[in-house]
């Protein structure tokens, strides 16, 4: 009887212990750029901002060895290229919050993994007048904001540093249909960013 009381209690130990391997929590930051779209009739937006930086937060669910899931909430921003500042001192900006849903697929699944992303998102974006969280700029006796629907495509590897630390590194391309005839005009397109993170993932 006490044998067996000791197998079942180290039996639920390790199950505790793998169950709570298989959640995570990321946090990563880098670059980003404007890879793709319009910002008027002959002008592109990479033309009027530039590269910027992302930070983003977010949990995982292992699903299975080669599977897992990521919800994600990041924040990037570009800051307009000095020729296009219009107030001395300010810094107008093309700033995106996204929530997105992101799948892992893993090629390589050991120490050293590979992987490709995908997933929908929903993003915020806005031109501010003052860095990332200032007020919003007018555009034709509107806000130039919008709430979209995108999604985005990458890859990227990580490292296992031990069982409940992972560093990463990952790229993916946001493609966000910002265009809206009604409000913005024929002109302002569709968008697509790029974006380069490291950062790290921590297992409980």
């Amino acid at each position: 009887v006490l044998l067996s009381l000791f197998i079942l209690i180290f039996n639920n130990q390790i199950f505790s212990q793998e169950k709570a391997r298989q959640y995570g929590i990321l946090i990563d930051g880098g670059t980003v750029k404007s890879i793709k779209g319009t910002y008027s009739k002959n002008f592109n937006l990479k033309g009027l901002v530039k590269p910027g930086t992302s930070i983003n937060v977010g949990i995982r669910m292992k699903v299975n060895k080669n599977y897992s899931v990521d919800f994600y909430i990041s924040n990037c921003w570009m800051n307009y290229r000095d020729e296009w500042k219009s107030e001395p001192g300010k810094n107008p900006s093309f700033a995106v919050t996204g929530l997105n849903f992101e799948n892992n697929y893993y090629f390589i699944n050991r120490r050293f993994k590979l992987k490709i992303l995908f997933g929908p998102g929903i993003y915020y974006w806005r031109f501010t007048k003052d860095g990332p969280f200032g007020n919003i700029q007018i555009f034709e006796e509107e806000k130039f904001r919008k709430m979209s629907i995108g999604g985005n495509i990458g890859a990227g590897v990580e490292l296992e540093i031990n069982e409940i630390l992972n560093f990463s590194i990952t790229t993916r391309y946001h493609y966000i249909l910002s265009k809206d005839r009604f409000f913005f005009g024929d002109y302002f397109s569709e968008q697509g960013i790029l974006d380069i993170r490291a950062g790290i993932l921590y297992y409980f």
